[in-house]
């Protein structure tokens, strides 16, 4: 369970990195004020829309840390079924 844990956060830490250093500084120098300004607005028009695609954005983004999780636990499969009493 520590391996798995541990290989999970180091995951996570990457996709932190990426996104928050990397994908994110980047996205906020190309938008123009009309881009910026057009996001609030459908923010505000809209704004279980852009929470749901914020929720799907951070699904994708999650699937790493999964995978990864799985990865440690590939060779205990079968610890993962409920036993049958």
């Amino acid at each position: 369970m520590v391996r798995a844990l541990l290989a999970s956060v180091a995951t996570g830490v990457v996709v932190y990195l990426i996104v928050i250093g990397g994908a994110l500084p980047l996205l906020v120098r190309r938008l123009t004020p009309a881009q910026i300004n057009w996001l609030r607005s459908a923010f505000q028009s809209h704004p279980w829309a852009v929470l749901g695609s914020i929720a799907v954005v951070a699904a994708v983004l999650a699937s790493p840390v999964l995978l990864a999780f799985r990865i440690v636990y590939g060779p205990m499969k079968g610890q993962w079924r409920r036993r049958s009493l």
